[in-house]
């Protein structure tokens, strides 16, 4: 399963943003990469996505989302150095990326 948008977030990096990554069942994940990743991201998931099995989702940052969301309170989680296979494998298990990434 190709995964386009992912690939081009790990070859040109998302300069220390989070990017959204629509997937094809209509959720949302967003992704923070250095420029050429090849081992680990960043990942943000809505409380609409359970926590993937895993040892690669096991550093998730319980205070982030309650520390950057001002008077928006976040619903999901942070996830620091999650390897590149796991993302994948959420993004197969998902559908793959939704074909229309624009908000």
């Amino acid at each position: 399963m190709a995964t386009t948008h992912f690939d081009g977030f790990l070859t040109d990096g998302t300069d220390d943003v989070f990017f959204n990554l629509r997937l094809v069942d209509g959720l949302v994940i967003s992704v923070q990469a250095e420029p050429d990743a090849d081992s680990d991201v960043h990942v943000y998931l809505p409380d609409t996505i359970p926590t993937p099995d895993g040892d690669g989702w096991r550093n998730e940052d319980q205070w982030e989302a309650k520390l950057t969301a001002g008077d928006n309170p976040a619903d999901g989680r942070y996830f620091w150095d999650v390897p590149v296979a796991d993302v994948r494998a959420l993004i197969e298990e998902h559908g793959g990326e939704h074909a229309y990434q624009g908000v």
